[in-house]
């Protein structure tokens, strides 16, 4: 069976998504889906893309696709349009995301301390309250034995 205009655009899309390492999907819209979802669903180096495919300049979104495309850019996500004619934007995209991934690993570099003392705050905060909803019955402590704080009946001050 020979491929449609917009099939041999999905897979130049996939060949760039390849070379760059990104992870992508082709979400199904039938059944549990949703209709209007981007073609296809990106992540790479931490940034959100949803890409709507078309055959060429000639075929617009429909007014759903348009409104699911803000939606993940209003959510902070990228969002574009590629067809054949254009395929070189996505890479430029994948491109600018390395590089702006890059500069701020540089950057940031000497600020991993600082990153580090937010994580280890961010995991405690999500430890008590993990704990208050497990010490008012709200959801099961199913984390193992170690990783289980002592209750505050038990805690004690030295």
């Amino acid at each position: 069976m020979a491929k449609g205009p917009e099939s041999k655009v999905k897979d130049k899309i996939v060949a760039i998504l390849k070379f760059h390492n990104a992870w992508y999907c082709f979400p199904a819209t039938h059944g549990m889906g949703r209709s209007g979802v981007p073609d296809v669903l990106i992540c790479h180096r931490g940034m959100s893309i949803a890409v709507e495919v078309k055959a060429t300049v000639n075929n617009k979104p429909t007014k759903l696709q348009e409104h699911e495309l803000w939606k993940h850019q209003e959510a902070g996500g990228w969002s574009c349009v590629i067809h054949k004619d254009n395929l070189l934007d996505l890479e430029g995209l994948l491109s600018s995301i390395t590089a702006m991934a890059e500069i701020t690993r540089l950057q940031g570099h000497d600020k991993l301390e600082d990153q580090e003392a937010r994580a280890a705050a961010r995991a405690v905060a999500q430890e008590t309250f993990v704990d208050a909803k497990v010490e008012d019955g709200t959801i099961e402590d199913t984390r193992p034995e170690s990783k289980r704080h002592k209750s505050k009946d038990t805690d004690a001050i030295n």
